[in-house]
């Protein structure tokens, strides 16, 4: 799954899309030369990223991921289209969400394939509430961009006020960019 806005930023080329029939092709391979017990293939969770996962476009491959992968699915997400595709998905296929946040109060983003902005932190921080309240394994990835005790704390009192640290399906982990 592709996101042309991260594509263009990084220069690389946008290489086919994965469709339905392609999905198939590589369940068909998976069962073929994956030879692993019932109990095996349970623990398994098959994450899906790249790009903005949850663009419209995408939905009906993620639904058909669901359906034919017998594995738990993770969906690697910006969070910002989550609340809105909410209804469209295979929620109940869905082990969890892994969110990226930056943390700041005016984080803006580009929509992909137009010149729109929005502010994005409100629709992050919702969406990871909507996640954790359903009760769905939630990783709040933060990509610090240096280590600064004061971004982490300011980080972790953003996510503190809005309880998302009280669930214990969440996950908060910090990264260097």
């Amino acid at each position: 799954l592709h996101c042309s806005y991260c594509y263009e930023k990084n220069e690389k080329t946008i290489s086919d899309k994965i469709s339905i029939d392609d999905v198939d092709k590589i369940f068909s391979l998976y069962k073929r030369y994956i030879k692993i017990s019932e109990q095996e293939e349970k623990d398994i969770i098959l994450t899906i990223n790249g790009g903005e996962t949850l663009l419209e476009e995408n939905i009906k491959v993620i639904n058909h991921i669901t359906d034919v992968f017998p594995q738990k699915v993770m969906i690697f997400t910006n969070g910002i289209l989550l609340e809105e595709q909410w209804n469209k998905l295979n929620i109940n296929k869905i082990n969890g969400f892994q969110i990226s946040f930056i943390g700041d109060d005016d984080d803006i983003a580009y929509i992909a394939n137009s010149n729109k902005k929005i502010k994005v932190s409100k629709k992050i921080l919702n969406s990871m509430k909507l996640v954790a309240t359903k009760g769905l394994k939630l990783k709040i990835c933060v990509v610090l961009e240096t280590l600064s005790l004061e971004r982490v704390q300011k980080i972790i009192n953003i996510l503190s006020q809005l309880n998302l640290l009280k669930y214990k399906n969440v996950l908060l982990y910090f990264t260097l960019n």
